[in-house]
């Protein structure tokens, strides 16, 4: 889920969507310095053994040898202190590092 939204924030930055005009009774800009914030803390590295790509069992073999290294997990479980979900694109997070920084 992480994921689709840094997706959505990042391409309606690309379009110049503000969603602060479509729905005032949200802070859109504390939304996405959230989530871009906790994915920002959640880069891949195969030698960390917090990892597990938990709901694509067959991309293990990537994450494995490092071809994902500097993505990004799109998920944390609290509970077990693992990481997973997809891998997120760097790019994802660099346009709403942009369209934070130019609030």
């Amino acid at each position: 889920m992480q994921w689709e939204v840094l997706e959505t924030f990042a391409e309606s930055y690309r379009l110049g969507i503000d969603w602060a005009v479509i729905d005032p009774a949200i802070d859109w800009t504390r939304y996405r310095e959230g989530i871009t914030n906790a994915a920002m803390r959640w880069m891949i590295d195969h030698r960390d053994a917090t990892w597990m790509p938990h709901n694509l069992q067959h991309t293990k073999v990537y994450y494995d040898h490092g071809l994902l290294d500097d993505c990004f997990a799109d998920t944390h479980n609290s509970v077990t202190g693992l990481y997973g979900g997809m891998a997120i694109m760097p790019d994802a997070i660099a346009v709403n590092l942009l369209a934070i920084t130019e609030g």
